[in-house]
């Protein structure tokens, strides 16, 4: 849920894809993430990654081994 500063809602997203790309509104203030429960008996988050798009990721300059354990982990391979 995206908001004005003056806590006016501007905007709600149901987002149901692994990755999404979405372009922050100019008057938007603050923002609400909610995980959401929709029957499932069990739910196991691992991590959100918010940034700008348009800055490089620090999360990018990690180290080849690094980045291919948290690859393994993402998929339960460890």
């Amino acid at each position: 849920v995206l908001y004005k500063k003056n806590g006016e809602q501007i905007k709600t997203m149901i987002i149901e894809d692994d990755d999404i790309e979405f372009e922050y509104p100019k008057d938007a203030y603050s923002y609400k993430i909610e995980l959401m429960n929709a029957g499932f008996q069990h739910l196991q988050f691992r991590r959100i990654i918010i940034e700008d798009q348009n800055i490089k990721s620090s999360h990018l300059t990690i180290s080849t081994d690094i980045s291919k354990t948290i690859d393994k982990i993402r998929h339960n391979e460890v």
